[in-house]
């Protein structure tokens, strides 16, 4: 399915949709992790800790929401692209400050994240840059 503001929206939000029952990529990582395609992405298996998932492409007012019903905390990371002449990778920094990483954030079991976009891929310049992503966790 594609992620971004060009995806189908069969739930009525123009770009977005909500999705239950994401499992999370087992044995973590951002190059293979589970790419989230909704506004509202429930994840209901984390297998084990640190299993991962990924925002999707970056643009600036984007807001995701990530719900962690699995067992374990599961680890989320911006948006990754490894195509030829495309390499980016969003970053994400936590709502009390501090530098954006892109080595992912920890959601634990029964919490939810709200990620917003601040500064979409491209930025002013339409260059290959990373989006930066904010987030807060509620548990």
């Amino acid at each position: 399915m594609v992620a971004g503001p060009g995806a189908p929206n069969p739930s009525g939000l123009p770009g977005f949709n909500a999705v239950y029952g994401i499992t999370a990529h087992a044995g973590g990582g951002n190059a293979n992790a589970t790419l989230l395609n909704g506004w509202l992405n429930t994840v209901t298996t984390v297998a084990t800790a640190a299993d991962s998932v990924m925002l999707p492409p970056g643009y600036a007012g984007a807001e995701i929401t990530v719900v962690n019903r699995g067992a374990n905390s599961c680890q989320v990371f911006g948006f990754q692209s490894t195509l030829s002449g495309d390499v980016v990778t969003d970053g994400i920094v936590p709502v009390a400050g501090g530098a954006a990483v892109t080595t992912g954030v920890a959601l634990a079991a029964n919490a939810v994240g709200i990620f917003w976009c601040n500064f979409g891929q491209g930025g002013p310049t339409n260059a290959i840059s990373p989006a930066m992503w904010t987030y807060k966790a509620i548990a």
